[in-house]
């Protein structure tokens, strides 16, 4: 170390610090390429599930919220129906209102109203051909109802009472088989990470308790308009769960930590970046992996020499903890080196207070001790240098440092 050299104190990752069970697998444990597998499925999943949201709002919610309806009512009109209604004339005012012209809406609205006549049907056959049959045709290949004579629109003319037993029986069974594939997988990743153990268990079972509430609740709605409160809190509750599972936040720290072992500083403070924005970008961000990740990110920007950002963050770190001594060094080492003296002292006098190791306490009564000597206050720095020999007895440096202060001693 040269002359007048701060002492530099990283704080490498302990495992003992870590809430790792060693006896047990975990993601951290797995090679690196079963994490990064991982990885890119559950962003992938991700991913998926936000465009089934899109594509549920603009099948579902869009057409309504522009007749004037909620969400609930939405819901009640899809699986209980509009029983003052028929289901082809709420088809016509939701979701398929896009699909003709409004004059052409209207006279086709006109005839239901009349009573749906086969006489009425030759006038508006023409406007069926024109908008619908592409779609709704046996020869479509799609899973919908065919309009292509008057007895199949006819039918559509009826009182609607929502979804049919057997189109409720079919979609129930593809989302039960579906869904719990893919919550298989991505609970025994998550399994895998290293979240408190009743969070786990709570995080594993809650999205097939939100898939039995969200599909149990489309057959009681059926009946009892109600429970469309229901399939809204489960479906929601879904997704929450999804992305607890999913966020990657978990992997993706994992991945971080074994970059920072072996020495993929840059890279390892990268992921820890995006490990950290993906926890806090959930409705509710995990609060234990938010601080543990918050601990680390200085340890990599340091390492990885990025010391603007290394002070930014152990700033934020220590909103969180401010009693962690070796964060305390090392922003106070920080502040040193820029030459913010000032700054620096305080902050290693709150390090001295709560730093319980003997080593730790030494550098920081010898930056202590620079830091004054800097400032010009040598009775200061004196203190702090025999601070620093107190918790390290014959250290030369912090010898050499008293003695040049001292001034060479009288002879007998």
């Amino acid at each position: 170390m040269e002359d007048g050299e701060a002492r530099s104190e990283i704080r490498r990752m302990n495992p003992n610090e870590s809430t790792v069970n060693r006896r047990r697998l975990t993601l951290r444990g797995l090679p690196l390429t079963f994490r990064w597998l991982f990885s890119f499925f559950l962003l992938t999943i991700g991913l998926g599930y936000l465009f089934a949201l899109v594509y549920l709002f603009l099948l579902e919610v869009e057409p309504h919220r522009k007749m004037g309806l909620g969400l609930v009512e939405a819901t009640i009109i899809k699986y209980y129906g509009n029983r003052g209604n028929t289901r082809l004339e709420g088809a016509l005012n939701g979701v398929m209102a896009e699909m003709i012209g409004p004059a052409e809406r209207a006279e086709v609205i006109r005839w239901i109203r009349d009573g749906a006549t086969a006489e009425g049907y030759e006038k508006v056959r023409p406007l069926f051909e024109k908008n619908c049959v592409s779609c709704h045709s046996k020869d479509s290949g799609y899973a919908v109802a065919p309009l292509t004579t008057y007895e199949d629109v006819v039918r559509l003319a009826e009182l609607d009472l929502g979804q049919s037993i057997r189109a409720l029986s079919r979609v129930t069974h593809i989302h039960l088989f579906g869904m719990s594939f893919i919550f298989l997988l991505t609970g025994m990743i998550f399994a895998l990470s290293e979240v408190n153990q009743y969070l786990r268990l709570a995080i594993i079972a809650l999205p097939f308790i939100a898939i039995w509430m969200d599909i149990g609740s489309w057959w009681f709605t059926k009946y009892q308009p109600v429970f469309a409160y229901t399939v809204i809190i489960g479906g929601a509750l879904m997704g929450a769960a999804l992305a607890a599972q999913s966020g990657n936040y978990v992997a993706v720290h994992s991945i971080a930590v074994e970059y920072f072992r072996e020495g993929r500083h840059d890279e390892a403070a990268a992921l820890f970046e995006d490990s950290l924005n993906a926890n806090l970008s959930t409705e509710h961000p995990d609060q234990s992996m938010v601080l543990l990740t918050r601990k680390v990110l200085p340890q990599a920007y340091i390492k990885a020499g990025q010391e603007a950002k290394a002070e930014v963050s152990l700033e934020e770190y220590l909103k969180l903890v401010p009693d962690d001594a070796p964060s305390l060094y090392n922003l106070a080492f920080i502040k040193h080196r820029k030459g913010a003296c000032h700054d620096a002292v305080e902050l290693y006098q709150l390090a001295a207070v709560f730093s319980k190791d003997a080593a730790l306490s030494a550098r920081t009564h010898y930056n202590m001790g620079e830091c004054y000597r800097s400032l010009g206050m040598s009775d200061e720095a004196l203190r702090s240098y025999r601070e620093a020999l107190r918790h390290a007895p014959g250290d030369s440096l912090i010898l050499d440092r008293i003695g040049a202060l001292e001034g060479p001693r009288p002879g007998p």
